[in-house]
């Protein structure tokens, strides 16, 4: 697991890859995003070289055992080359504060899965609560631990932590036996995501464990809208002659009818998750346990027109 979520760390983006073993460590780093650093413990011999494409990187972080002078097992996947300007790792120093894996997997769903801005391609800790956004929807839990002072960890260590992250200076670190992930945490701001929350408590929909199954269905159809009504919740979908048609999935009702991106209401929402609906035009609050995820609403049009 450890090598796996190794290489989906370092390899997530195109960029220059430098590479050493040294001190019975491997050392990778990559100058893309906030730089991401990248050590293996108990790896011997003595070797450095630039990896110019994430194939090959994969290949040695997953074959790391058996790497010897370039070669994994009997492939040759790279040669070696002086890197003198290789830059040093960063070590943890005093830490600021922790935030545990079982935290991040609540929210991390909602997180911009690119860097167009920067601040939405993070996990932001603030001292009370944990949040993601990729300003279509946000998703938010209470920290059960943290810094005091806000942060933003950048995706790509959230998603791929293989423990504890922890917070020491500018950088955050996600270390285990096996060697350690880090970057430097992210520039910026994150929005005042509180004030896109619901004030008032609306309309209760409660969903049942049809509509959670028929989300899930029709989630993998290449067009796909929810449309709740009084009467009970149906699906705008698109068949193969490219008409749209209502497909009835489950007798949750609302007062209010309103329409919502079916992939976001799937990730969000589970059987017996509480639905707050206060207006068609309005966000959306849907809170499953101690997790509260807010998504913006789509216009539903007539399926006649």
């Amino acid at each position: 697991l450890f090598l796996k979520n190794a290489a989906n760390f370092l390899c997530g983006s195109k960029s220059k890859i430098f590479f050493r073993i040294a001190d019975g460590r491997a050392r990778f780093f990559s100058d893309a995003d906030n730089g991401k650093y990248l050590e293996i413990s108990g790896v011997e011999g003595s070797f450095e070289a630039r990896l110019f494409d994430t194939k090959t990187t994969r290949k040695i972080i997953k074959g790391i055992d058996s790497f010897r002078d370039g070669l994994v097992g009997k492939e040759r996947v790279c040669y070696p080359s002086v890197i003198e300007d290789f830059p040093d790792l960063p070590r943890l120093g005093a830490v600021e504060g922790y935030v545990l894996p079982s935290d991040i997997e609540k929210v991390i769903h909602a997180a911009a899965l690119d860097d167009v801005k920067p601040s939405f391609h993070a996990v932001c800790v603030d001292g009370e609560a944990i949040v993601t956004s990729d300003s279509r929807r946000l998703s938010f839990a209470p920290l059960s631990t943290g810094p005091k002072e806000s942060a933003l960890i950048p995706y790509a260590l959230a998603k791929n932590a293989v423990g504890v992250v922890q917070i020491s200076g500018r950088h955050c670190f996600s270390v285990c036996d096996h060697g350690s992930f880090s970057m430097r945490l992210v520039d910026g701001q994150f929005p005042n995501y509180k004030q896109v929350i619901p004030k008032e408590p609306g309309t209760v929909l409660i969903a049942d464990v049809d509509f959670w199954r028929e989300m899930k269905t029709i989630t993998q159809a290449p067009f796909h809208k929810t449309k709740i009504l009084e009467t009970g919740t149906y699906i705008v979908d698109i068949d193969k002659d490219g008409k749209p048609f209502d497909r009835r999935v489950s007798d949750v009702s609302c007062s209010i009818p309103f329409g919502v991106n079916a992939e976001y209401c799937l990730e969000a929402v589970r059987p017996g998750s509480i639905m707050y609906v206060i207006d068609p035009m309005m966000p959306i609050a849907i809170k499953t346990g101690d997790v509260t995820d807010v998504v913006m609403p789509i216009q539903i049009k007539n399926t006649e027109d």
